[in-house]
């Protein structure tokens, strides 16, 4: 595990982002094991956090996945093509308008970063054409400089990149790995804003996603969840995983003075007092 303090900066703003749990997601981890693999990547705030050297790191959202790629293989030319684009308005406006599918890899990583600093709130919306909908913010920083974009590349060059279901980016784990897993939270009678793209977790997934957490927990991987404080995840803890309950303060709300503190638990099939 790197020293906390040596962290490298996430690239991408993304609802749901761990930044403010670091510490406590850090104390809670393994200090050793073989890969580390997150299957709901989004900004990947405690992969950047650990670095480790060995990872399988996917995302349903395929558009995530090939920004990261791209990135990787080419941060020089990315950066020089986001240093020509211009910061107002219209360009942002212009920009959302263009098919990603029409544009090529630098080209339509570029526009993703792009969106993705100015958007509002971080949040990743399309229609059902495919096309970026989220209106511009304020008050969202600036692009990434060139060494900021380099050393997340050099990061994810020990990083296997999987776009698809979370199911399938864990099922070649074996004993000894590391899964981390922070699914979509889904809450009974809440409407899907869909801040994290199409296909994204869903409720009705849960069972899905317990299934794969005891398949794991059977296959000697140690695993690490975070997610809202519900009951269907509560059936975890009587087959002798452990919990630790925290207050999170939501930032995906339209509004500051909305914005809430809620409890969240993370859950672990390893005993948390073996990381202190």
């Amino acid at each position: 595990m790197q020293d906390e303090k040596k962290s490298i900066k996430p690239i991408f703003r993304w609802a749901g982002s761990k930044r403010r749990l670091i510490p406590t997601l850090l104390s809670l981890s393994p200090k050793h094991f073989g890969r580390y693999i997150e299957p709901f990547f989004g900004s990947g705030c405690l992969f950047f956090a650990m670095s480790p050297k060995n990872a399988i790191l996917g995302d349903i959202n395929e558009e995530l996945i090939t920004a990261y790629k791209t990135l990787r293989d080419a941060p020089e030319m990315l950066a020089e093509i986001l240093s020509l684009m211009p910061l107002n308005e219209r360009f942002y406006y212009d920009l959302r308008a263009k098919h990603p599918s029409h544009l090529a890899p630098l080209d339509r990583t570029a526009r993703f970063i792009y969106l993705n600093r100015y958007c509002f709130n971080g949040v990743y919306r399309t229609n059902r054409d495919g096309l970026f909908n989220v209106p511009r913010g304020k008050k969202t920083g600036k692009l990434p400089s060139l060494s900021e974009i380099t050393t997340v590349a050099k990061t994810l060059c020990h990083a296997n990149l999987f776009s698809g279901d979370f199911e399938k980016c864990v099922k070649e784990a074996i004993d000894g790995d590391f899964v981390y897993l922070d699914p979509p939270y889904t809450t009974s009678g809440v409407r899907d804003r869909g801040e994290y793209g199409p296909g994204s977790f869903s409720r009705n997934e849960l069972p899905r996603l317990i299934t794969t957490l005891q398949m794991l927990t059977e296959k000697s991987v140690k695993v690490l969840l975070s997610y809202s404080d519900t009951s269907a995840v509560h059936a975890l803890i009587d087959q002798g995983w452990y919990m630790k309950t925290i207050q999170v303060q939501r930032s995906v709300a339209g509004f500051a003075n909305k914005r809430s503190c809620v409890p969240e638990i993370i859950l672990a099939n390893y005993d948390f007092s073996c990381t202190q």
